[in-house]
């Protein structure tokens, strides 16, 4: 059996304030940019 644990400070993306999801948008962008730069390929699976 699995048994997840939970930080207390962690929430849902909608209770973020909008300053936040800013901040994280703008943090998942640069690691997509930084994994292409360094020769990754993002691709859509096969199956969809």
């Amino acid at each position: 059996m699995v048994r997840f644990r939970r930080d207390g400070l962690l929430v849902s993306y909608n209770e973020l304030s909008e300053t936040d999801k800013v901040l994280n948008r703008g943090t998942s962008m640069e690691t997509i940019k930084a994994m292409l730069s360094l020769g990754y390929e993002i691709r859509k699976p096969a199956d969809r």
